[in-house]
């Protein structure tokens, strides 16, 4: 299976752009902390579009 991984993401717009992609090509998308922003389900949400719902996302708190 393919995923899509962001490394410490900067902002949440990058974020949803990823979000939007993986939800388009059907693929995961894992975010590795610490993001450089705070974590707002509702900035997420606003940036994913209405594709948040659509995509497998999985949060780990660092690289290991």
């Amino acid at each position: 299976m393919i995923s899509l991984a962001l490394y410490q993401p900067d902002i949440p717009g990058n974020v949803g752009s990823a979000m939007r992609l993986c939800a388009g090509l059907g693929v995961a998308l894992h975010i590795i902390e610490p993001c450089g922003f705070p974590w707002d389900e509702r900035k997420i949400k606003a940036a994913a579009m209405d594709y948040r719902e659509k995509v497998d996302l999985t949060r780990h708190v660092s690289w290991e």
